[in-house]
Parts: C-alpha cells; structure tokens; sequence
C-alpha cells in the first residue's frame, strides 16, 4: 500500500487562531456590555443593542479582524518576496555586468534562471 504525500501543507486552524479570536470576541463583548450602561434608555440605538445582538456584533467584528489581519499577513509575505527577489536579481545583474568570462556568465545567467523559477513557485504556493 503506497502512501500518498501531499504537495502542499495544508494550513489548519490553530490554537494561536482560536485563543486570538477567543480574546477578540470576549474584549468585544466587554466593550458592548459596558458601553451600553452607559446608554440612556430614550437613545434610539438601545433598541437595537441588547443580550442577543451583542455575541452577534461581537463575532461579526471577530470575523472582520481575522479576515483582515489574514489579509495584511498575505499582503507582507508578499512584499518580504518581492524585496528579497528584487535584492538577489539586482546583485546577479551587477555582478553580470562586470563579469567578462563566459563560462561564469552562463553560471550565473542559469543561478539567475533558477531564482526566477524558485520565486515564482513561492508565489504561486502562497494561499490567500
């Protein structure tokens, strides 16, 4: 029986996911109930913040925040690739440029080759 190997990593929720989302909500919910004391009772959004509207309001902002958080996260790794390429690709360019001898231009025109190619398979592995 062969056992198969997945290509790529799956991403799981963790405990870091749910304790964060955990305190989110809860420091959500602290806000909202306090908030609300506050209120006066004639106020026309006293009607619509009451017992059951605030886990509502507050797993709703969890959610938002998570999203985009994830976001900002996707958006970093991206720039952190872009930035690490752009310093590779500018250095190999450099060194070219002043390098004459056409064996160590083919070297470094193939490891030039092989950082656009190990680039891109870290892009398109990337999952938003």
């Amino acid at each position: 029986m062969s056992e198969a190997t997945p290509t790529q990593p799956t991403k799981a929720i963790t405990n870091v996911d749910l304790v964060g989302g955990a305190t989110l909500s809860s420091f959500v919910v602290y806000v909202l109930t306090t908030w609300t004391q506050n209120v006066s009772a004639e106020s026309a959004i006293q009607l619509y913040i009451n017992e059951q509207t605030i886990p509502f309001i507050a797993g709703a902002l969890t959610c938002m925040t998570t999203k985009l958080w994830s976001f900002i996260g996707y958006a970093a790794r991206f720039k952190l690739y872009d930035m690490s390429y752009s310093k590779k690709l500018n250095f190999i360019n450099k060194v070219l440029s002043n390098t004459t001898c056409p064996i160590q231009r083919a070297d470094l025109e193939k490891k030039k080759h092989e950082l656009n190619l190990s680039t891109i398979s870290k892009v398109i592995s990337e999952k938003a």
